[in-house]
């Protein structure tokens, strides 16, 4: 396991204008910084989660929770539209963690795909990807990035920071039951704009807990980065459309195989 700790995140970057025109603008893709044989992932925490993960490689340590849903983004602008930018409470700190695929698949192998946040149901097969791609939406530009939440509704960390157990709480009470018995729950909600627009297209994130999570947290993570400072130096750029100056991680749709995306509920490759 390796640790790095830099302004520029070790993954590519880009213009957002240019990379988001490689993106479909619908669907249920999993966009996601990936090479042949890895995937990153992201979580934002509170500063002492985040240090010790930075120091050591894993995520453990007197502050860090098992015992509660950690949820992970491949997504870095969902990522930013939950923590507001590093600007949450207990979520100022952005870790990118990259992992295997082979285990991002295992882990999607596992998952409850919760139909109340945008999974289509199971009897559907998965979408092809369009071919289409991502307009800002003007409407979408004048929104503005959400702001933090008052520190009473925020708790230690990502794993407990309002996208715990608690964001099961509104699903129908079969699929509430599925999830909350399950190491892992998909859930695909709305894709955001950097300032907070919410687009036709959805965003993965995964919930994991049990031993999915023990295996993610202290065997998985290949390299452990703190992307906070790139985060901070972005945030300026993504307030307003047509975001000059905002980079943003080259992400490009991971094809997943076959059997994995039509599990997760995900797009198909063409």
């Amino acid at each position: 396991m390796t640790t790095h700790t830099h302004s520029t995140p070790s993954f590519p970057v880009g213009p957002y204008a240019e990379v988001a025109a490689g993106w479909p603008r619908g669907g249920h893709p999993v966009l996601a910084s990936h090479t042949e044989d890895t995937i990153v992932l992201y979580q934002a925490y509170n500063d002492k989660i985040a240090d010790y993960a930075v120091r050591h490689g894993v995520l453990s340590g007197p502050d860090f929770s098992l015992t509660r849903m950690s949820w992970a983004k491949p997504n870095f602008l969902w990522m930013m539209y939950r923590s507001g930018w590093g600007t949450k409470p207990n979520q100022t700190r952005t870790l990118a963690l990259h992992i295997s695929k082979d285990n991002f698949y295992r882990i999607l192998e596992q998952a409850h795909v919760n139909q109340s946040h945008g999974g289509p149901r199971r009897t559907h097969a998965p979408m092809r990807r369009s071919a289409a791609r991502e307009d800002q939406d003007e409407e979408d530009a004048k929104e503005p990035i959400e702001q933090p939440r008052p520190a009473a509704a925020a708790q230690a960390g990502e794993a407990v920071s309002g996208e715990d157990d608690a964001s099961l709480a509104h699903t129908s009470a079969p699929s509430a039951g599925r999830a909350k018995s399950s190491s892992v729950v998909v859930q695909w909600d709305p894709d955001h704009s950097p300032c907070g627009g919410s687009l036709g297209r959805r965003a993965v994130q995964i919930g994991m807990r049990g031993e999915t999570l023990r295996l993610f947290a202290s065997e998985w993570i290949l390299r452990v980065e703190d992307i906070s400072e790139f985060v901070r130096q972005q945030r300026p750029h993504a307030t307003t459309a047509p975001y000059e100056g905002l980079l943003v991680p080259r992400e490009t749709v991971l094809p997943l195989p076959p059997a994995v995306a039509r599990h997760a509920c995900a797009d198909l490759d063409e």
